[in-house]
């Protein structure tokens, strides 16, 4: 997608001040390992468990019937191991963020394109996240910037990005985040 998409979600006199979109490619994030570290071992179980099924199944009609129970984990599991990450990455290959003149838009869609904004008033809280080799991420309006997955101050475990409305790892973060404040200072004329 690119700046052309996201005329069509315009209100009337709306106008661009940045475009920018997330990365592409897959991205392993650190909340990833954790889930990894529960989640990979049992989709290693099904998974191996496949070759059995589909032997048992081959030889006895009851075992093919039962064996239909069994889809639903390897979907998981196949979904838990890889899925999500091309999703994910296909997800982020048409996205677009934006800021206008009243407000920051993500366009994304897969299948079908879909707007989400969040208006930009003197109150909208702005925060940025940390940098990295892809870019920083900006949280735009209420949310916390990280969901403990349970208690990472004492223990060291890693924290979820999680946020309402994010612009995630864009490179020009800092343009972004002026066109922001610009928004916010209300010198944006008609």
């Amino acid at each position: 997608m690119t700046r052309a998409d996201v005329q069509s979600y315009l209100e009337p006199g709306e106008r661009i001040l940045w475009t920018g979109h997330p990365p592409g490619g897959l991205i392993v994030r650190r909340y990833d390992l954790i889930f990894g570290i529960f989640v990979w071992p049992w989709s290693a179980i099904v998974i191996g468990w496949l070759p059995f099924m589909v032997r048992e199944a081959a030889q006895d009609s009851v075992t093919l019937i039962s064996s239909i129970f069994y889809l639903p984990f390897l979907a998981f599991a196949l979904y838990a191991t890889c899925g999500k990450y091309v999703l994910d990455a296909i997800d982020r290959r048409g996205m677009v963020y934006a800021v206008t003149d009243r407000r920051a838009i993500i366009v994304s869609g897969v299948f079908r394109t879909f707007a989400t904004s969040q208006s930009i008033t003197l109150d909208t809280q702005l925060r940025a996240g940390p940098s990295g080799q892809t870019g920083q991420s900006l949280m735009i309006g209420p949310g916390g910037f990280s969901k403990p997955m349970w208690d990472a101050e004492r223990r060291g475990l890693m924290r979820k990005p999680w946020h309402p409305f994010c612009f995630e790892r864009i490179a020009d973060a800092g343009l972004a985040a002026m066109a922001i404040r610009y928004v916010q200072s209300g010198r944006v004329g008609p």
